[in-house]
């Protein structure tokens, strides 16, 4: 939704194997505000305009055990170059790209569980006109300021000393 922050994103893996080699991954996003579906077409995902290794996440997963559920590193990075889209709505798709970067370990998803995508936001408190007294007050004061907290998304005044 407008003006949401997102304070956390990644995608939740079932462990299809027991793995504890060295292995570092590389994740990318597809430059496109609703991808498409990917079909078994000849270089169709070698053909997507993918993001920068400058913006790529590097992740390296800790050893697992089957069954074990498992985390990609923070992806709020990649999805904010994708929701930043003039064409990205609410309930477009995306695709991410996650390949070996270094290391000689594999950590391979169960075949019966899908990943899941998860995405912690919040949306900042918009409605200021119930503060606009307070608000005179604050702006005008030199010894109180308002932080706005990402993490909880609460906005909170602070005195400050002197």
């Amino acid at each position: 939704p407008p003006h949401s922050v997102l304070s956390q994103a990644r995608v939740q893996f079932s462990a299809g194997r027991s793995d504890d080699s060295n292995i570092t991954l590389r994740i990318s996003v597809e430059l496109t505000g609703d991808s498409g579906l990917v079909t078994n077409m000849p270089a169709d995902l070698s053909d997507r305009t993918r993001s920068d290794v400058a913006d790529s996440v590097l992740w390296t997963p800790a050893p697992v055990t089957i069954r074990d559920t498992f985390y990609t590193a923070d992806l709020v990075p990649l999805l904010q170059l994708v929701f930043a889209r003039v064409d990205w709505a609410l309930g477009n798709s995306l695709t991410l790209f996650i390949e070996h970067y270094d290391g000689s370990g594999r950590r391979r998803p169960t075949t019966t569980e899908l990943p899941i995508l998860q995405i912690d936001m919040c949306q900042p408190y918009t409605d200021w006109s119930a503060w606009s007294s307070c608000s005179n007050n604050i702006r005008n004061s030199s010894r109180t300021q308002v932080i706005f907290n990402q993490d909880t998304c609460i906005c909170e005044v602070q005195e400050l000393n002197r």
